[in-house]
């Protein structure tokens, strides 16, 4: 691993040295077509070393710094950081509705990672739905007595059969501008809390993700 990350740091120093070369180049025609690759090469790179570091991460996990957390206002700041990130790719349409609430519920929790899992789960969804007629919902409440139930529904296409098997696996994707880990990496997190996490597809169109977080009831 480690050599692994030396070789793409020499490539990554290659290539800019050749951006600086190219420069001096004396015809237009064969910049342009350099420089074309040269970015293609820098790309690639960049996916190689956001995989390690998916790696890594996966491999040996952050330890939880664990607080109690209201989970509402928790669930509420996720969504409102997921919808900036879609308005941030021109997609400020995006209806997302929030339905349900948690009584004030209280989970013992690290705030940062379990924001970061339901952010992969709301991202998931981003991306099944259409651009423009596409829905997000996130429902919210009590179950079983002392656990939170945070249902995230989109109007996508679902999933495949192949993909409701695997969706969880790590590096495993439909998509070629994703890495794969978004689905693998919240599920870690959730278990680690104590939770679990599901997805079917919905009876008429999309997928439902489901959420189960050990929660603490305040007293009345």
């Amino acid at each position: 691993m480690h050599g692994l990350r030396n070789s793409l740091n020499a490539m990554v120093f290659t290539l800019h040295d050749a951006e600086r070369t190219l420069i001096a180049a004396p015809s237009e025609g064969q910049r342009s077509a350099v420089f074309h690759r040269v970015q293609q090469l820098k790309e690639e790179t960049s996916r190689i070393t956001k995989l390690l570091s998916a790696f890594d991460e996966i491999r040996k996990p952050r330890p939880l710094v664990i607080v109690e957390a209201p989970l509402e206002g928790l669930v509420a700041d996720v969504v409102a950081d997921v919808r900036k990130e879609a308005a941030a790719t021109g997609r400020t349409a995006v209806p997302f509705v929030t339905e349900g609430d948690l009584g004030g519920a209280v989970a013992r929790c690290d705030p940062f990672q379990l924001k970061g899992a339901l952010a992969e789960v709301l991202r998931n969804a981003l991306d099944a739905i259409s651009p423009g007629d596409g829905t997000i919902s996130v429902h919210m409440e009590r179950v079983d007595g002392d656990r939170a139930l945070i249902e995230v529904t989109d109007n996508g296409d679902g999933f495949t059969d192949f993909a409701l098997e695997h969706g969880f696996d790590a590096f495993f994707t439909t998509r070629q501008d994703r890495l794969g880990i978004g689905l693998a990496r919240a599920r870690r997190i959730i278990e680690v809390h104590g939770g679990d996490i599901e997805v079917v597809n919905a009876a008429d169109r999309g997928a439902i993700v489901s959420i189960r977080i050990p929660v603490k009831i305040p007293p009345p």
